[in-house]
Order: C-alpha cells, then sequence, then structure tokens
C-alpha cells in the first residue's frame, strides 16, 4: 500500500467535513420527517447513486450462488445500525451524535482484538480506548439548559449502541471484501438494507410526509448524494490506493467538525462536559489510529 500524499491531505480532510455534516443534516430534516422515513429515502437516494457508479466503471454486481446469505447478513446489520443511529439522532442533539457515533473506532479496535488475526491490543491502544471511554462518560453526563433541543439519556444510548453495531458491520465488511469488490459490498447492503428500514418504518406507524419542503429536499440530497454517493467513492477510491490504517487516521477529524458543525448551524452549545468529553474521545481515537499507522505502514 502506498503512503498517504502531501497532495491528498487537502481531499481527505474534505472528505471528513462532509461526514461531519452528515449529523446536522439530519437534524436539519427532522422537524419534517419521521427518522426511519428519511433514512430509508435517503439510502435509496444513496443505492441509486452507487449503481449508476458501479455501471459507468462496469463493475458486475450480479449475486454469485455462495454470496447471498453473506450479503444478507449483512444488509441485516446495516438496517439495524442506521435505524439506531436515526432513532437516537432524533432524539440528542447533532454534536452529541456527532461524537458518540465515532465511537465505532474504538469498538473496532476491541473487536479486532478478538477476531482479526494479528491485530491485537497494545498498551497504546489501551490508553487510547481508556480515554476515549471517560470522555463518552462525560458526553452522558451534559444536560445543558439552553441547548435548542433536549438531549436525552436513551437517544445518546441509541447512537452509542449503533456505534457498536456499526463497528460489527465494519468487521464483517472486512472479511466480506477480501473476496468481493467493496463497491458490490455497499450496493447489496444497500439494497437489502433499504426495503428492511422501510418495512421498520411502517410497522412504527411512520409516513411518508405529504409535502416536502426545499429545506428537507436539500438535507435528504445532502444525506443521500454528498454523504451515501459521493463520500463513499471518494473513500473507496483512496482504499484501493492507501492503507485503511493511515486513511483511518484522520477520522479523528469527523466528531471535531460534527461538533463545530453543529455550534454554527444549529446552536448547538459548547459545554464543559461536551469540549472535554468530546476532545477526550479525539484524543483516544487519535491515539489508537496512530497506532495502527505505524504499525502497517
Amino acid at each position: 500500500m502506498n503512503p498517504i500524499e502531501a497532495r491528498l491531505v487537502p481531499y481527505l480532510v474534505l472528505i471528513n467535513l462532509l461526514w461531519g455534516g452528515n449529523v446536522v443534516s439530519i437534524k436539519i430534516g427532522a422537524g419534517e420527517i419521521s427518522p426511519l422515513m428519511m433514512a430509508t429515502f435517503l439510502f435509496l437516494i444513496g443505492g441509486s447513486a452507487i449503481f449508476l457508479y458501479a455501471s459507468f466503471r462496469r463493475i458486475r454486481l450480479r449475486l454469485g450462488p455462495d454470496e447471498l446469505f453473506l450479503h444478507l447478513m449483512d444488509g441485516l446489520l446495516f438496517a439495524v445500525q442506521i435505524a439506531l443511529f436515526y432513532l437516537g439522532t432524533f432524539r440528542t442533539s447533532a454534536s452529541h451524535a456527532s461524537v458518540l457515533i465515532n465511537t465505532h473506532i474504538f469498538f473496532v479496535a476491541v473487536l479486532a482484538h478478538f477476531f482479526i488475526l494479528h491485530d491485537r491490543l497494545s498498551p497504546q491502544k489501551i490508553i487510547g480506548l481508556t480515554l476515549a471511554f471517560f470522555g463518552a462518560v462525560l458526553l452522558f453526563m451534559d444536560r445543558p439548559e439552553q441547548a435548542p433541543e433536549k438531549i436525552s439519556l436513551p437517544g445518546n444510548s441509541l447512537v452509542l449502541l449503533s456505534a457498536f453495531v456499526l463497528a460489527v458491520k465494519i468487521i464483517y465488511i472486512k472479511r466480506l471484501i477480501e473476496r468481493i469488490d467493496p463497491v458490490k459490498v455497499v450496493f447489496w447492503e444497500m439494497a437489502i438494507g433499504v426495503p428492511l428500514l422501510g418495512v421498520l418504518a411502517y410497522f412504527g406507524g411512520e409516513r411518508i410526509p405529504d409535502h416536502a419542503t426545499p429545506r428537507l429536499i436539500g438535507a435528504m440530497l445532502y444525506q443521500g448524494m454528498v454523504v451515501g454517493a459521493f463520500c463513499f467513492v471518494a473513500s473507496t477510491l483512496l482504499l484501493k490506493r492507501h492503507a485503511a490504517s493511515s486513511l483511518a487516521s484522520f477520522s479523528v477529524l469527523v466528531p471535531f467538525f460534527g461538533v463545530m458543525l453543529s455550534h454554527l448551524f444549529l446552536g448547538d452549545p459548547l459545554t464543559p462536559y461536551l469540549t472535554i468529553g468530546g476532545g477526550m474521545i479525539v484524543l483516544g481515537i487519535g491515539i489508537v489510529n496512530v497506532r495502527w499507522a505505524n504499525k502497517f505502514n
């Protein structure tokens, strides 16, 4: 794998900035559509864009005879993770959701110790994980009275649980892409997961809104096209040429950008709990990822 070149750094920063704006866009459209219905439509947009990309690149999407079960499991994990994330994000602030969902990185480190050969916990990783854990504890204690929306324990808990399921999915996908094209993997997880999200939305009593304002349309297009399609394709192209561990070291920017954008666009207060707890999580993630980068490059 090639090392990260200096000319790629601005692109990596941009991609992580766009990822950081994802939760903000969710909150922008939250008042006009229910959570699972929003997730269903935006990933329908993203999946369609990925299908067009795969067709343009002539990537074969047809399932092999031994692949159906593998993709069904991936689609199920995808649906559960997304459902938990959207249900939780609708019940807490964008700042908290931005930080908590990115704790999936240290869940990955713990799971990798048990399920991936030659990826064991080192003293440096343990320090980073411990720091991030106590940062999450501080974040759960944050209840600012001046927040523009309610920050709830159930909301934070659902996002944290979503982060754990996301980590499980990442470990699972890591095995999958050893034999299957990454674009094909993500297309089928959406092709299977989106109908499941739609079923959950229907039985949860959610319905399609009668009309869509420009605000909602903009939020949906951002999530579907910018995040679901562009960020994925850009990250996949980089992943083909560079080690995942090197790219992961830039992931500390996602919760940072998420908190800053939430403060600027939604008025989320920068409380001491959020600042210190979020900073501990970002630092802990950084310690874990720097170790990966040194080890594999």
